[in-house]
């Protein structure tokens, strides 16, 4: 597999976070890498990091300036700046040489855009579909509008662009098969999978605790359609009742000001520790290692239905018992590793938080079957086989990848 895409030249294409904050580009870029192909990306810089070129692993990242935006009209300024930035840059990397394949990374859906030219050309335009754009739109602000209309637009344009789609689940397949148009034969689920070379137990360390007798866990980006408003009410009712607690919340995003704020509105400040973003698995690890059990606060909306949250998978990855609202795709990924509430049911997530917490042999029971879950082909290491088996079909190679499994079977064999 290291040189089934040998001479190759992929340009990856990102409009959300930057590499290599964002895992899951990251571990595509150095898989394709390892694969043979010559791999540059063009991402924002976020998280701290820096608008300019950088050469990391091997690959070439080059990072351009975000204005960062939290209202429907924003986000037209946002990504049209961003837009115009990764033009230029990718017109200074096509005066050094061919690209064979444009991979671009949603939301939103607009790189599409600077593919549509270079198909005439040969170049392969690959959707990289990790969040469905019409749905997110409307969980953040609650409502359509002719926004709403055109990010199904360009969804739609994302699709027909493209020579593959890759899909996080079957939920998405349907919308790639359906208002995509999609054939399934062009259509793979590459699920969000956990890197083990990278999330894996730490020893505790019972500082994180702050001196309570548990340790409740939360991870992911802190932007609306989060709903970590729904995680401080859950708080609020155990901490009327026990003082034994103590949360840890890990993560950035435009939300994060405004949920500290009602946190301290709700006298949780006491009970609830931000550590914001930590660039460091090690780090990462060593907190979610002290946990008791985690969290996924996601409420219902038609976008929450449909994903796959990585953050799930990192949990399983960790043997950690979890406390989630009942929505499709968190079933598919957590199975039996979960206590579900029903969706925006504050009371029932509360209690099956106080349930975990008060009985250890049924966390223990919970973590090992998330950990079997990921051994069993829902970690990276598998899906990344995957993802090279289709990039060696679609630029005709000579496939010699392992067989998909689970989730990552084309659309059309029918597994899930």
């Amino acid at each position: 597999m290291t040189s089934l895409l040998a001479g190759k030249r992929i340009v990856i294409i990102i409009e959300g976070i930057s590499i290599p904050a964002y895992t899951k580009l990251w571990d595509m870029a150095r898989a394709l890498r390892d694969a043979g192909a010559e791999i540059t990306v063009i991402c924002p810089a976020t998280l701290g990091a820096k608008p300019g070129f950088e050469r990391l692993e091997d690959i070439d990242i080059h990072r351009h300036p975000l204005y960062e935006a939290n209202t429907p009209y924003g986000f037209i300024l946002e990504y049209a700046g961003a837009i115009l930035f990764e033009s230029w840059i990718l017109l200074k990397i096509l005066l050094r040489g061919k690209i064979n394949v444009i991979h671009g990374a949603s939301p939103p859906d607009l790189i599409f855009l600077l593919a549509l030219p270079l198909r005439l050309f040969g170049v392969k335009f690959v959707f990289d579909h990790h969040d469905i754009s019409p749905e997110m739109y409307e969980a953040k602000f609650r409502k359509r509008g002719w926004l709403h209309g055109l990010l199904k637009v360009m969804e739609y344009l994302s699709y027909r662009t493209c020579s593959l789609s890759i899909e996080p689940n079957k939920s998405y397949v349907d919308v790639a098969l359906g208002r995509g148009g999609m054939k399934p034969e062009n259509t793979v689920v590459v699920r969000s999978a956990p890197n083990l070379e990278r999330i894996k137990p730490r020893s505790p360390n019972q500082l994180h605790r702050k001196g309570r007798d548990h340790l409740v866990g939360y991870v992911g980006v802190i932007e609306k359609q989060d709903c970590l408003e729904l995680l401080l009410q859950a708080i609020s009712t155990i901490t009327a009742k026990r003082s034994d607690v103590q949360f840890a919340v890990i993560g950035d995003g435009t939300e994060l000001e405004r949920i500290k704020q009602l946190a301290s509105a709700l006298e949780l400040d006491a009970f609830i520790t931000f550590h914001g973003w930590i660039d460091s698995d090690e780090m990462l690890c060593e907190i979610l290692s002290t946990c008791d059990l985690c969290v996924g606060p996601d409420g219902y909306s038609d976008y929450a239905d449909w994903c796959t949250t990585i953050k799930i998978l990192e949990y399983m990855a960790l043997r950690k018992p979890m406390v989630l609202f009942d929505l499709k795709e968190s079933r598919v990924s957590a199975g039996e590793s979960a206590l579900y509430a029903q969706p925006n049911d504050v009371d029932e997530f509360a209690a099956n938080i106080c349930r975990l917490l008060d009985d250890e042999a049924l966390r223990h029971q919970l973590g090992d079957a998330g950990y079997r879950r990921i051994m069993n082909g829902m970690s990276w290491e598998s899906q990344q086989e995957i993802l090279i088996r289709a990039y060696a079909e679609l630029l005709g190679r000579t496939a010699t990848a392992a067989a998909p499994t689970s989730d990552g079977a084309r659309a059309g064999d029918g597994q899930r």
